[in-house]
């Protein structure tokens, strides 16, 4: 019969294995889990090409293209975001921006391309007034303008 000493060294030197394999075994999966989100979802990236020039270039991380892509609804919002900077949006990109041609997706290169000059013009008049109105005031503050100082 073993004394409760070796009984006590068995239980020690079991609970050890155990932690140790439970250790290795989440590494190996961690380790896995990132190079399959790596190899499926890396190596993206996003250009916008406005007036012939591309004015944008950006990677996308794996995790933010395995987001966009398994839920699609936030592709559009996402690449919104990337374009506000340079003017608005006057289609539904989603919709009707790969059918302008607004906005191109390929997979096997793993590039979103976006060409503002596809855009369509706005709808209304009114919209058209306000964004010329905008573009001019931005173009304004973006160049260094400094307002007039009124005259004493």
């Amino acid at each position: 019969m073993p004394s409760p000493g070796d009984l006590l060294d068995f239980i020690l030197e079991s609970l050890l294995q155990e932690i140790v394999i439970v250790i290795a075994g989440v590494l190996v999966a961690q380790t896995i889990s990132r190079w399959w989100e790596l190899r499926r979802y890396g190596g993206w990236r996003v250009e916008i090409w406005k007036d012939g020039k591309k004015v944008l270039e950006k990677p996308i991380s794996p995790g933010k293209m395995k987001m966009i892509l398994d839920v699609p609804e936030d592709m559009g919002v996402f690449l919104k975001g990337l374009i506000s900077p340079f003017g608005w949006l006057n289609c539904d990109l989603m919709g009707e921006g790969p059918e302008l041609g607004l906005l191109r997706i390929g997979h096997r290169e793993r590039l979103i391309m976006i060409d503002m000059d596809k855009n369509p013009p706005p709808k209304s008049a009114k919209a058209s007034a306000e964004y010329r109105d905008l573009e001019e005031c931005l173009k304004r503050c973006l160049s260094g303008y400094e307002p007039q100082k009124p005259a004493s």
